[in-house]
């Protein structure tokens, strides 16, 4: 599976408010026709963003997952795209300043149960930029890897599942660099529970988001909630 995460930048303008209702009750319905899509989830940033971690500007993420990378290179020529999601992605936010992924997945912390499309919680994401002198294919291996006593962390910050993502080797084909290598995604019951125990577990926090691979001043977290507008139910 490859899922591509969407950075979007609300229009300019446009209040929080309006940002959120065009995105989910407009677009997702647009967005709900792409079949070739196994998964379509929208992660809107929530109201409250933490104070002390360094805040990406964004709106929100868009998440599709296909069942490989041939399709989700396909999208774009898609009529189940272009007649209908492409011709309303400038309505809501700026298409040629979002920020693109298309990532593979590592699970780090399965979900105590299956994830339903109405399952509710708050997700973190943690995207990250790999530090100077670690090459992609290293940054890869090594965010793919198991790392030590990353369960036992996620378990002291009663964090309820965990994956992270790594660019496709294909994301540095042309040579340049990429605004990010890979996300993290970490669950809570809600940002009550996420805030509690990351006020009250600070080092087993700063462990956690500090690897593998992980360039602090290039990295940047939101914090969301997920509207499953395509889900595998």
């Amino acid at each position: 599976m490859v899922k591509l995460f969407a950075l979007l930048i609300p229009r300019d303008g446009m209040s929080p408010l309006d940002f959120f209702a065009h995105w989910r009750y407009e677009h997702g319905p647009l967005a709900g026709r792409i079949r070739r899509a196994t998964s379509y989830v929208q992660c809107h940033r929530l109201p409250l963003q933490p104070e002390d971690l360094p805040i990406l500007p964004h709106g929100g993420t868009a998440e599709v997952a296909f069942p490989s990378l041939e399709s989700a290179n396909g999208l774009m020529d898609d009529p189940d795209y272009t007649d209908h999601a492409a011709h309303d992605e400038d309505n809501f936010h700026h298409m040629d300043r979002m920020t693109a992924l298309q990532c593979t997945e590592h699970l780090v912390l399965a979900a105590p149960a299956p994830v339903r499309r109405d399952t509710g919680g708050v997700k973190v994401m943690q995207f990250v930029h790999r530090p100077d002198g670690v090459s992609p294919e290293d940054f890869r291996a090594a965010w793919l890897a198991d790392a030590e006593d990353e369960v036992a962390l996620l378990e002291e910050l009663r964090a309820t599942r965990s994956s992270r993502w790594a660019q496709v080797p294909e994301a540095y084909d042309d040579g340049g660099d990429v605004r990010f290598d890979g996300v993290r995604e970490l669950w809570w019951p809600d940002q009550w529970a996420f805030e509690v125990n990351r006020a009250r577990r600070p080092e087993a926090w700063a462990r956690l988001i500090a690897g593998p691979a992980v360039d602090g001043a290039r990295s940047g977290f939101l914090v969301t909630t997920e509207n499953r507008v395509t889900w595998p139910d």
